[in-house]
């Protein structure tokens, strides 16, 4: 299914990443929207797809852009997926975070991007995330005062199932699977992108 168009501008070849925001593709200085560590794909020789930017910056191509996934998640949800929602709010102060969604007014649904995979299983983190941790609490705290739950990643890599990585985080693990005996709930959205449209492929399970 078609979520949204964002066609790419260039082809080039990544060379390397110079630090967590700048890297290098082809001959060309690349902005990357994504602190995480992306190690299955961003590595050298891997074809990788430049959006132009345009305004006063110092770097004139984006490579990844986490800023994305919300749309990405809008677009899912007013498809249905995983529901109907009739009323939209994005970037709620809760606690001492920012969740992504507030649907319905009663559903608190965080937004994670997922680009490792190992064997055919997608896991989340590629790097340790304080970040990730304490929106799991939240979305558990969510929980005690009336809310839903839902934490949904963004499969960005082929997969068939997806758990939290433990190895790289297991703090996020343990919070991950407390959360999900509290009432959390989880969807993992498999998503394709071919240059020009993103596209929803379907939702995979847990790993078991």
């Amino acid at each position: 299914m078609k979520l949204m168009k964002l066609k790419a501008d260039k082809k080039e070849m990544f060379e390397k990443r110079i630090n967590k925001f700048l890297g290098i593709a082809g001959e060309k200085q690349v902005h990357i929207h994504d602190s995480g560590r992306l190690e299955r794909l961003l590595y050298k020789g891997n074809e990788v797809l430049l959006k132009r930017a345009y305004g006063k910056r110092k770097t004139k191509w984006v490579l990844t852009n986490s800023f994305f996934h919300s749309r990405i998640a809008e677009k899912l949800i007013e498809a249905g997926i995983p529901f109907k929602a009739s009323k939209i709010d994005k970037e709620i102060k809760y606690g001492e975070s920012r969740i992504d969604f507030l649907l319905d007014k009663k559903i608190l649904m965080e937004v994670k991007g997922c680009t490792f995979e190992e064997n055919g299983e997608a896991m989340f983190p590629d790097a340790p995330t304080a970040r990730g941790r304490r929106h799991l609490m939240e979305l558990m705290n969510a929980l005690q005062n009336g809310y839903e739950g839902i934490i949904l990643f963004l499969i960005f890599v082929p997969s068939h199932c997806f758990k939290p990585n433990e190895i790289i985080d297991k703090k996020f693990a343990e919070i991950f699977y407390r959360g999900l005996s509290e009432g959390m709930k989880v969807y993992s959205a498999l998503i394709e992108y071919d240059g020009e449209w993103i596209y929803y492929k379907k939702t995979i399970p847990l790993c078991l």
